[in-house]
């Protein structure tokens, strides 16, 4: 009899100590449902530039989220070394759920000359008035630029594809080169008379005719009316 009492609590221990390594697990890994969004990855954008406080360093940026339709969605600013995420975006009023997300990157002293005007903006679309959200990065100077392209999918952290940074400076620069490179002079704006050879060689004509001895008009009537011998 005490036999068996014996088994029958050694049994019910190990369910119990089952019962609680059980609870353990469970509680100790969480289950988390997966992100729908789209993540600009701060390392591939940002590249060679670098981050830091330096002239030519990123300091700062700011993504705006575009719809299919042109409008304004989303925006905030990030670290230089932050993922810009923005999650569960609503699709345009057309269905679609592609964006652009405009890149605005700025180092330390252009952020900090134009912070105030950064943050008014990023106000201006998560918070829009009774017209509407409003993009006015475009109008604020910044360092460098980029457009990035995405389509949210449901349960799936998409990656944007992002060209690479550009220098406002160093584009408008390049723009202006080519203008002047491609354009060919014109020859009228040289100076040079463009008339002044083809009027020139009737008359260089009739003057070597006239030294050549070629008999004037007079004197071919005169051999003519000659008597001959």
């Amino acid at each position: 009899m005490l036999r068996n009492v014996l088994r029958v609590s050694a049994f019910g221990a190990v369910v119990i100590a089952f019962g609680l390594a059980a609870s353990c697990a469970t509680t100790g890994t969480p289950i988390t449902s997966p992100i729908t969004g789209i993540i600009v990855i701060a390392d591939l954008l940002i590249g060679d530039l670098g981050c830091g406080t330096k002239a030519g360093q990123v300091y700062k940026y700011a993504a705006v989220v575009i719809d299919a339709d042109g409008v304004p969605v989303a925006a905030e600013t990030y670290d230089c070394f932050a993922d810009g995420t923005f999650v569960n975006l609503n699709p345009s009023d057309s269905g679609s759920l592609s964006f652009t997300v405009q890149i605005f990157a700025y180092d330390q002293s252009a952020y900090l000359a134009r912070q105030k005007d950064i943050e008014g903006d990023v106000a201006l679309v998560n918070s829009p008035g009774s017209n509407g959200p409003v993009n006015l990065f475009p109008s604020v100077p910044s360092t460098w630029k980029t457009i990035c392209e995405a389509t949210q999918q449901s349960q799936v952290e998409v990656l944007a594809v992002c060209a690479p940074l550009s220098g406002e400076a160093m584009l408008d620069a390049s723009e202006d080169a080519t203008l002047e490179t491609s354009t060919p002079p014109d020859a009228n704006d040289a100076g040079a008379p463009a008339d002044a050879s083809t009027d020139a060689a009737p008359e260089a004509e009739a003057g070597a005719s006239a030294e050549a001895g070629l008999p004037e008009a007079g004197t071919e009537a005169s051999a003519a009316d000659a008597p001959s011998g």
